[in-house]
């Protein structure tokens, strides 16, 4: 067919240069073109766009700015997965030509650019926050972010005693309603704060994806060929060069403070808008209406970004990291009058579903603590833990020593924690907070030669270790559940600086059973006065000698043989509070082995530590004591 039968119509134009494509962007102020040649005319808008959000000539947001068609009329963000780009070319002489047309919205590749967003944060000395030197993690879908939009101005003018540095910083974590009201004569700083906040930026852990070489140093760092302390130390150096954390929200806007001294002295600092208007409060608000006078003002959370690691990384951390006592209490029991303890008191452990879900990853550790005012020493006890199944622990608790008829009602404390590890990542280097500086379980059946305990660090002066005996059902299919009348202990004898021993006995008070040999374990813990955090604060002491006193001698209803001593709390001027119950305490020998050991259990008491055996000892126990209290966590 002739096309000259259609007068009006024309063959396309093809441009002198078919492969490059020139951008127009228009906007009120101006437009601008830049000449590209790296867009593929087959792609969807959808990925054109995220291929011009990283372009540094048009940082293409997709909030502040759309593609015109050929009749320069706007796209919908919802409609750009059906159109491919070669559909709203326009042929010229020289290009093809796209256009973008902007708005006065802020684009956030460009505040993204601009404030450094994309960066993981260390936090200084006195509190402020500085961006790390390498980027530890990328937005995975920049074109599609947006920036919440608000204009919140507050204006407060408070008196305080900090200094202007202290407060500056705290204002970026508290935002302007950070002054606390301080009434005393020492508040005698002026101190007023502009909070203007224009906009804010959410990044939630779906937006992010770690970038390969922060994920490669984090795998040098937890090398296994590495001990566990040069783990830490590689990891701290990962840290100081990609950061410990991000920021979850980050805000944006303008913050001028002020403080005038008792002195009359006066110092100010603007960030955001036109720092020259700030005596004027109207002009310095209109001059932060364009985004591009924008700074950050405030944060919000910071997420640790060991989070954006892959999972099996994730845990190698945590272990690294150290177990943490993740949840503390004491369980109050009363043995009414009368009660018959020629069998054990038994009672199930109430662990707290909201904070535990499964215990096969934890340990619990428990002891008992008699307050008993008057001679204490009388009722002497012993626990351990009993499992029915993995699931379901129980305290077993035995009076020790021949059964007395119509025994008083007895009350005792039962304090008990559960460690393990914490699945809160750490926000900062490792700093040595942890309270648990080792952690075991031993089974001497399973593997008898296995009763030392070899650390990585020299044992610290002042630290107590805190022993309980476990035992599961199943292991012991002739082992009758509440019944039972054994008895197992377990303390500590003294190697070196580097090992300690276990020593454990079994007595079995039931004529029936003799031969019954029980599979148990034995948890094991050391615990120091190592700052934990502010978490649990804790007072430890020990190991130290005792002035052990025989009160079997006193007592012959109780036992004809040298069995039952108490010692004393008070050394160097400290002394068990009354008012805690949340204490253990542990018996260190510093005979060597090979000298035997005693069959001893011990009990807490406000007054003195009391040791028991069920044989006789023909001398002085010879035990130090060290004892730790924790804080209530529940």
């Amino acid at each position: 067919m002739d096309i000259n039968f259609f007068p009006n119509i024309r063959p396309a134009k093809i441009p002198g240069d078919v492969k490059r494509i020139k951008v127009n962007i228009i906007s009120d102020e101006k437009t601008s073109s830049y000449i590209m040649d790296d867009l593929n005319k087959d792609n969807t808008l959808r990925e054109i766009r995220k291929t011009l959000s990283s372009t540094e000539e048009v940082l293409m947001g997709w909030q502040n700015a759309a593609f015109r068609n050929k009749l320069k009329r706007k796209i919908p963000l919802s409609q750009e997965d059906k159109y491919k780009l070669e559909n709203i070319l326009i042929s010229e002489d020289d290009y093809y030509t796209l256009t973008i047309e902007l708005n006065h919205l802020p684009s956030f590749p460009e505040i993204k650019q601009t404030h450094k967003i994309e960066i993981g944060y260390k936090k200084l000395n006195n509190g402020s926050l500085i961006a790390a030197e390498q980027p530890a993690f990328f937005i995975k879908n920049s074109h599609l972010m947006s920036i919440a939009l608000n204009s919140n101005f507050q204006s407060v003018c408070k008196k305080t005693s900090k200094n202007f540095d202290q407060l500056w910083t705290k204002s970026f974590e508290e935002g302007y309603d950070f002054l606390d009201d301080e009434n005393d004569e020492l508040s005698s700083n002026e101190c007023t704060i502009k909070y203007c906040e224009k906009g804010s930026i959410i990044l939630s852990h779906k937006d992010l994806e770690a970038t390969e070489e922060y994920v490669e140093a984090i795998k040098g760092a937890l090398d296994e060929n590495l001990t566990d302390t040069q783990k830490v130390e590689a990891l701290i150096g990962v840290g100081k060069r990609y950061g410990f954390f991000w920021l979850h929200e980050i805000k944006l806007g303008g913050k001028f403070m002020q403080m005038v001294t008792r002195n009359g002295e006066t110092r100010n600092k603007t960030v955001g808008g036109d720092h020259s208007k700030h005596q004027s409060t109207s002009d310095w608000l209109k001059s932060l209406e364009s985004c591009k006078e924008w700074e950050i003002i405030g944060y919000g959370p910071k997420f640790s970004l060991y989070l954006l690691l892959p999972e099996e990384l994730q845990l190698r951390i945590k272990r690294l990291n150290g177990r943490k006592v993740l949840y503390s209490n004491v369980y109050n029991l009363r043995i009414i009058r009368g009660y018959d303890l020629r069998s054990p008191v038994v009672e199930p452990v109430p662990v707290p579903s909201n904070i535990i879900s499964t215990l096969r990853e934890y340990t619990i550790f428990a002891a008992v603590y008699n307050k008993a005012d008057r001679k204490p020493y009388r009722n002497v006890f012993s626990i351990r833990l009993d499992y029915l199944n993995d699931e379901a622990p129980f305290f077993v608790i035995h009076r020790i020593g021949p059964t007395l008829r119509n025994l008083p009602q007895i009350d005792l404390l039962i304090p008990w924690i559960i460690v393990g590890y914490d699945n809160n990542l750490p926000l900062e280097p490792f700093l040595d907070k942890s309270l648990i500086s080792f952690l075991s379980t031993k089974n001497p059946i399973e593997r008898p030669n296995d009763a030392s305990i070899l650390l990585e660090r020299p044992i610290p002066n002042n630290h107590c270790w805190i022993t309980t005996i476990t035992l599961h059902c199943r292991k012991n299919p002739r082992y009758q559940f509440a019944r039972t009348r054994a008895l197992i202990n377990c303390h500590l004898q003294s190697a070196d600086r580097m090992r300690i021993n276990l020593c454990y006995n079994v007595h079995n008070n039931d004529d029936n059973n003799d031969d019954i040999t029980l599979d148990f374990g034995i948890n094991c813990t050391m615990l120091n006065e190592t700052d934990t955090g502010g978490l649990i604060p804790v007072i430890v002491e020990g190991p130290t000698n005792q002035p052990w006193r025989n009160k079997s001698r006193r007592n012959s209803i109780l036992t004809t043989d040298r069995s039952l001593f108490t010692g004393r709390w008070n050394n160097n001027n400290v002394r068990l509070p009354d008012d805690d119950d949340l204490v253990f305490s542990s018996l260190l020998c510093p005979n060597p082995p090979g000298q035997g050991c005693n069959n001893l259990f011990l009990n807490i008491n406000p007054k003195y530590p009391i040791v028991k055996s069920p044989n006789n000892m023909n001398s002085n126990p010879n035990c130090l004591i060290s004892f730790i209290i924790l804080r209530e966590q529940n």
